[in-house]
């Protein structure tokens, strides 16, 4: 499947440094999707095939491998002191996709074009 600033390509192992490292920054997604898809009692082949992109019907070591190897970085990233960009980086792609951000709904309009909320004194 090809890369996309939303999707982008995961290599077959990611890094497994003490710093968080461009790819890293690049994939903050793709490391949430996998958290949540965990959190959520998510199956592996579910998340290597709508997270990761690797169909696990035709490369079932392969995937395994990459959600492992993806999902443990995901965990450790999330454990220290980074798990704040996973849940920045989602609601930043979803802002600028133009998908639906939650947002408080605009105030009722009452009879005679009033708010309900009392005049400032």
């Amino acid at each position: 499947m090809g890369q996309s600033r939303l999707h982008p390509s995961v290599a077959d192992e990611a890094p497994f440094e003490d710093i968080l490292t461009s790819y890293d920054k690049r994939h903050l997604l793709i490391y949430a999707d996998l958290l949540e898809t965990e959190a959520d009692g998510g199956e592996w082949d579910e998340a290597a095939l709508l997270v990761l992109r690797i169909d696990p019907v035709l490369e079932p070591g392969r995937a395994r491998r990459v959600w492992e190897n993806h999902l443990t970085r995901a965990r450790w990233l999330a454990e220290h002191e980074y798990g704040h960009l996973l849940g920045a980086q989602v609601a930043k792609l979803n802002n600028d996709s133009g998908q639906a951000v939650e947002e408080a709904p605009p105030p009722r309009l009452l009879k005679g074009g009033s708010t309900g909320t009392p005049p400032c004194r």
